[in-house]
């Protein structure tokens, strides 16, 4: 799927995806996720033209792995 159709689908639910932002908050996805048959998660955070990557509300991601 095309991320903004990602985002609007949650958007329609009244959700918004995850902001993994931690290690602590990777970790929890990594155990919440272990034995559910996903191979892909989709997460908050857009890559801007500048290679920089921010949140819907220009929040700029600090934290990759």
């Amino acid at each position: 799927m095309i991320y903004d159709d990602i985002k609007q689908d949650c958007k329609n639910k009244g959700a918004s995806l995850a902001e993994v932002d931690s290690p602590q908050k990777q970790s929890y996805f990594e155990h919440f996720l272990a034995e559910r048959p996903h191979a892909r998660v989709c997460v908050a955070g857009e890559e801007k033209v500048d290679n920089t990557w921010t949140l819907d509300d220009g929040t700029l991601l600090t934290y990759f792995n």
